[in-house]
C-alpha cells in the first residue's frame, strides 16, 4: 500500500513538473489583447474573494483536456506496470513451481501463503 502511494505521488509530481516547463510563455502584447478581448479584469473583479489555488490542486481538479489526457496516460501506465508485474509473478510460479516467493510477502501480504506460494484459494474479503 505504501509503495503504491509513493508511486502515485511520484508520477503526479513528475507530470506536474513536466507540464509546467513545457508551456510556452505568451508575450505581453498577446496577454493585453486577450485581457481586453475576454474582459478578464471584470471577471477577476467578480471573483476577487477566491483564494489562489496551489499548482497541485489546479492539476488534480483541472478541466483542461490536455491535463486530463496527461492524467489518463499516467494512470494507464501505472496500472499497466502493476498488471505486468502481477503477470510476471503468476508466470514465475507456474514455470518454476518449486520457487519460493516468500520474499514478496511484504508487498503482496496474504496472497502468499506460509509455503511461499500464491494461494490459489485466495479471495479478498475486503471486496466481497
Amino acid at each position: 500500500m505504501v509503495t503504491t502511494a509513493i508511486i502515485i505521488v511520484t508520477a503526479l509530481l513528475l507530470s506536474w513538473l513536466m507540464a509546467g516547463s513545457a508551456r510556452p510563455k505568451a508575450s505581453r502584447a498577446s496577454q493585453r489583447t486577450d485581457a481586453i478581448a475576454t474582459g478578464t479584469k471584470a471577471h477577476h473583479a467578480l471573483h476577487a474573494e477566491h483564494e489562489p489555488q496551489s499548482k497541485l490542486r489546479q492539476y488534480l481538479f483541472s478541466e483542461d483536456h490536455k491535463t486530463i489526457a496527461r492524467q489518463y496516460l499516467i494512470t494507464g501506465i501505472f496500472w499497466a506496470i502493476i498488471g505486468l508485474s502481477l503477470s510476471i509473478i503468476f508466470r514465475l510460479q507456474l514455470g518454476f513451481g518449486q520457487m519460493d516467493l516468500s520474499f514478496l510477502r511484504p508487498l503482496l501480504g496474504s496472497w502468499i501463503n506460509q509455503a511461499g506460494k500464491i494461494d490459489p484459494a485466495f479471495t479478498c474479503p475486503r471486496f466481497i
